[in-house]
Protein backbone atom coordinates (compact mmCIF):
# COMPACT_ATOMS: atom_id res chain seq x y z
CA UNK A 1 0.00 0.00 0.00
CA UNK A 2 1.37 3.73 -1.05
CA UNK A 3 2.65 5.74 2.22
CA UNK A 4 0.25 8.51 1.21
CA UNK A 5 -2.69 5.76 1.44
CA UNK A 6 -1.66 3.99 4.69
CA UNK A 7 0.32 5.02 7.37
CA UNK A 8 0.72 2.42 10.51
CA UNK A 9 2.30 3.43 13.70
CA UNK A 10 3.24 1.57 17.32
CA UNK A 11 3.93 2.96 20.58
CA UNK A 12 5.39 1.35 24.10
CA UNK A 13 6.01 2.43 27.52
CA UNK A 14 7.02 1.66 30.66
CA UNK A 15 6.71 3.17 34.08
CA UNK A 16 5.37 3.07 37.77
CA UNK A 17 1.75 4.50 38.51
CA UNK A 18 1.23 5.74 41.96
CA UNK A 19 -2.67 5.50 43.17
CA UNK A 20 -4.17 5.56 46.44
CA UNK A 21 -0.15 5.12 47.80
CA UNK A 22 0.47 1.58 46.06
CA UNK A 23 2.97 1.77 43.46
CA UNK A 24 2.33 -0.57 40.21
CA UNK A 25 4.78 -1.07 37.35
CA UNK A 26 2.91 -0.66 34.08
CA UNK A 27 3.72 -1.80 30.46
CA UNK A 28 1.49 -0.08 27.69
CA UNK A 29 1.23 -1.32 24.40
CA UNK A 30 -0.35 0.69 21.36
CA UNK A 31 -1.15 0.34 17.61
CA UNK A 32 -2.67 2.97 15.65
CA UNK A 33 -3.59 2.97 12.02
CA UNK A 34 -4.57 6.03 8.83
CA UNK A 35 -6.17 5.18 5.95
CA UNK A 36 -6.82 7.62 3.08
CA UNK A 37 -8.20 7.86 -0.20
CA UNK A 38 -9.48 10.70 -1.75
CA UNK A 39 -11.76 12.53 0.64
CA UNK A 40 -12.09 9.30 2.55
CA UNK A 41 -10.52 7.86 5.56
CA UNK A 42 -10.49 6.02 8.68
CA UNK A 43 -8.48 6.33 11.78
CA UNK A 44 -8.09 3.25 14.14
CA UNK A 45 -5.94 2.92 17.42
CA UNK A 46 -5.43 0.22 20.01
CA UNK A 47 -4.45 -0.24 23.66
CA UNK A 48 -3.16 -2.56 26.12
CA UNK A 49 -2.04 -2.05 29.86
CA UNK A 50 -0.74 -4.53 31.85
CA UNK A 51 0.12 -4.15 35.48
CA UNK A 52 1.54 -6.25 38.53
CA UNK A 53 -0.36 -5.43 40.75
CA UNK A 54 -3.94 -4.50 39.85
CA UNK A 55 -6.18 -5.34 36.69
CA UNK A 56 -5.49 -4.83 33.32
CA UNK A 57 -6.90 -2.32 31.51
CA UNK A 58 -7.61 -2.26 26.78
CA UNK A 59 -9.09 0.52 24.73
CA UNK A 60 -9.59 0.86 20.83
CA UNK A 61 -11.41 3.31 18.67
CA UNK A 62 -12.00 3.44 15.02
CA UNK A 63 -13.18 6.72 13.21
CA UNK A 64 -14.26 7.19 9.67
CA UNK A 65 -14.22 10.28 7.79
CA UNK A 66 -14.71 12.75 5.15
CA UNK A 67 -13.24 15.85 4.10
CA UNK A 68 -15.15 18.54 2.55
CA UNK A 69 -12.80 20.87 1.51
CA UNK A 70 -12.52 22.73 4.91
CA UNK A 71 -14.82 20.72 6.80
CA UNK A 72 -14.00 16.87 8.18
CA UNK A 73 -17.30 14.88 8.90
CA UNK A 74 -16.28 12.12 11.54
CA UNK A 75 -18.04 9.75 13.27
CA UNK A 76 -16.03 7.38 16.31
CA UNK A 77 -16.49 4.59 18.06
CA UNK A 78 -14.57 3.96 21.32
CA UNK A 79 -14.57 0.95 23.71
CA UNK A 80 -12.70 0.89 27.05
CA UNK A 81 -12.10 -1.94 29.45
CA UNK A 82 -10.88 -1.15 32.88
CA UNK A 83 -10.51 -4.61 34.20
CA UNK A 84 -10.30 -7.39 31.26
CA UNK A 85 -9.54 -9.75 33.93
CA UNK A 86 -13.35 -9.70 35.16
CA UNK A 87 -16.62 -8.49 33.70
CA UNK A 88 -17.26 -5.87 36.21
CA UNK A 89 -19.64 -4.03 34.57
CA UNK A 90 -17.08 -1.32 34.23
CA UNK A 91 -16.72 -1.47 30.24
CA UNK A 92 -17.98 1.82 28.22
CA UNK A 93 -18.78 2.87 24.83
CA UNK A 94 -19.10 5.55 23.48
CA UNK A 95 -20.06 6.89 19.69
CA UNK A 96 -19.45 10.54 19.02
CA UNK A 97 -20.53 12.60 15.76
CA UNK A 98 -19.09 15.62 15.08
CA UNK A 99 -17.28 18.10 12.49
CA UNK A 100 -14.07 20.16 12.11
CA UNK A 101 -13.81 23.44 10.14
CA UNK A 102 -10.52 24.68 8.96
CA UNK A 103 -10.46 28.21 9.46
CA UNK A 104 -6.79 28.40 8.39
CA UNK A 105 -4.19 25.91 8.65
CA UNK A 106 -3.30 27.37 12.14
CA UNK A 107 -6.97 27.22 13.54
CA UNK A 108 -9.14 23.92 13.66
CA UNK A 109 -13.03 24.59 15.01
CA UNK A 110 -14.56 22.01 16.27
CA UNK A 111 -18.22 20.39 17.54
CA UNK A 112 -19.14 16.74 18.76
CA UNK A 113 -21.66 15.37 20.08
CA UNK A 114 -20.64 12.35 22.54
CA UNK A 115 -23.20 9.42 23.33
CA UNK A 116 -21.86 7.08 26.46
CA UNK A 117 -23.00 3.98 27.38
CA UNK A 118 -21.83 1.95 30.64
CA UNK A 119 -22.32 -2.17 30.47
CA UNK A 120 -23.84 -1.62 34.10
CA UNK A 121 -26.19 1.41 33.61
CA UNK A 122 -26.55 2.61 37.41
CA UNK A 123 -23.40 3.17 39.91
CA UNK A 124 -23.47 1.69 43.68
CA UNK A 125 -25.90 4.56 44.36
CA UNK A 126 -28.54 3.55 41.82
CA UNK A 127 -27.86 6.65 40.07
CA UNK A 128 -27.90 6.08 35.56
CA UNK A 129 -24.06 6.23 34.63
CA UNK A 130 -24.66 7.07 31.11
CA UNK A 131 -24.76 10.78 29.65
CA UNK A 132 -24.60 12.62 26.26
CA UNK A 133 -22.42 15.62 26.17
CA UNK A 134 -22.08 18.40 23.04
CA UNK A 135 -18.52 19.89 23.08
CA UNK A 136 -17.19 22.44 21.14
CA UNK A 137 -13.38 23.38 20.95
CA UNK A 138 -10.80 25.60 19.36
CA UNK A 139 -7.13 24.72 18.34
CA UNK A 140 -4.70 27.17 17.50
CA UNK A 141 -1.32 25.84 16.24
CA UNK A 142 1.90 27.41 16.79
Amino acid sequence: IPGDIATLGGSYQNGLKSELGVDDRYNAFGVDLLLNYDNFGVKAEWLTNTFDERADEEAFYVQPFVSLGDFILFYRYDSIDLNTDIDDGRDEIEHIVGMNYFVNEKIRLRAQYSFNQYEIDQDTLGQDRDFNQLQFSVTASF
